[in-house]
């Protein structure tokens, strides 16, 4: 069987898909198991990391700013974390890609679960033939949604 040029370029963009969102996969993984240095890792060597919250985007910078971004989770309380996304939509032009998806990342901690709902929106490049982050919005969604996991319990014990 003879695979045609435009066979073959759209199996080279369908690979190149799968890479950006194992990069992705790699990132919400490496926050879930607090290895921030594989969270820092998935970013260009000029990468940015922004934070959109109520609309106001808020640049929390460069390489060593997104270090002790990740530093800072990966040190807080919780006794795991759990990142899912759905919806993704890749782009890839050459060696620039753009990813959007939603998120939902779950802490659970001694007394209470928190959820927060969001949307990734990222722009990619090629390094050293490698995909990366060149600019990363973690755009906050609802993130105010607290369980406590007391109540939880008592309620169940209840019926």
């Amino acid at each position: 069987m003879e695979i045609s040029k435009d066979q073959l370029t759209a199996l080279v963009k369908t690979a190149e898909k799968m890479n950006v969102m194992e990069l992705q996969y790699k990132y919400v993984r490496s926050v879930d198991t607090r290895d921030w240095k594989t969270s820092v890792g998935v970013f260009h060597a000029d990468g940015l990391l922004y934070v959109v919250e109520a609309g106001k985007k808020k640049l929390i910078g460069g390489k060593p700013e997104i270090e002790a971004f990740f530093r800072e989770i990966a040190s807080r309380d919780f006794i795991f974390a759990r990142h899912s996304i759905t919806n993704p939509v890749v782009t890839v032009d050459g060696d620039s890609a753009s990813f959007k998806s939603y998120y939902q990342t779950t802490f659970v901690h001694d007394t209470f679960t928190k959820v927060i709902f969001g949307y990734y929106d990222d722009k990619l490049a090629k390094e050293k033939g490698e995909w990366k982050v060149t600019e990363k919005q973690i755009i906050m969604g609802w993130n105010d949604f607290l369980i406590p996991l007391k109540e939880l319990k008592a309620n169940k014990e209840a019926s």
